[in-house]
């Protein structure tokens, strides 16, 4: 799958060596503000994420990064550091997960919106492909067989939304008009389109607790 290889193709599985970078782009990314420093900070899904395989990434303003991604029925986590260079629309890194193996990233940011991030992967300056981040916005807790409409206004700031999904659908379903329905224990990420760009909700499907 493709997430599976932008884990493990575009972000290289190398210990104890040391990172660079030397790729040549002219091009600036279009969109609204382009600074990557300013606009990575946040929590991220890869665009490419469904229902067998996702992956997010947290860029806080210290530069950590914390990775977290469902793979082969498993989450695993990994914890590292990022840099950004913005005269070159650059992001790379590293961060080393749970058994050991460190992973790194070297991106060229294409594009930048509010909620959305374009880019393209790098393996040893090889380019790989092009992928996006979705911006998570917020989270939502849920009992599974219970139904709530989302409120995109107060999460987005606008109900003009549209290619609203679910990418687990057995553990959730979602409506056109944004009525969530909680199906079975797990977590998932529901995505939608907005003129920022797309953006993305955390869901965690509970089961009912019976007193």
């Amino acid at each position: 799958m493709y997430l599976k290889k932008t884990i493990y193709l575009s972000i290289i599985f190398i210990i104890g060596c040391c990172f660079t970078s030397c790729k040549d782009e002219s091009d600036d990314p279009k969109g609204e503000s382009f600074n990557v420093s300013d606009n990575i900070i946040g929590n991220w899904l890869i665009a490419s994420s469904n229902a067998e395989e996702w992956l997010t990434y947290e860029f806080t303003e210290t530069s950590r990064i914390n990775a977290k991604f469902l793979e082969n029925q498993k989450q695993a986590e990994g914890s590292g550091y990022y840099w950004v260079n913005n005269e070159k629309n650059s992001l790379t890194g590293n961060y080393k997960l749970e058994n050991g193996n460190v992973i790194y990233l070297d991106w060229i940011i294409e594009t930048i919106q509010p909620f959305e991030i374009s880019f393209k992967l790098f393996d040893n300056n090889d380019y790989i492909g092009s992928s996006s981040l979705y911006r998570i916005l917020s989270s939502v807790t849920l009992t599974a067989n219970d139904t709530q409409s989302i409120n995109f206004k107060a999460i987005c700031g606008t109900d003009d939304v549209n290619d609203i999904k679910v990418i687990d659908s057995n553990v959730a379903t979602v409506t056109n008009n944004g009525e969530l329905t909680g199906k079975a224990k797990g977590e998932t990420f529901l995505t939608f389109n907005t003129a920022n760009g797309h953006a993305a909700v955390k869901l965690e499907i509970n089961t009912s607790v019976i007193f």
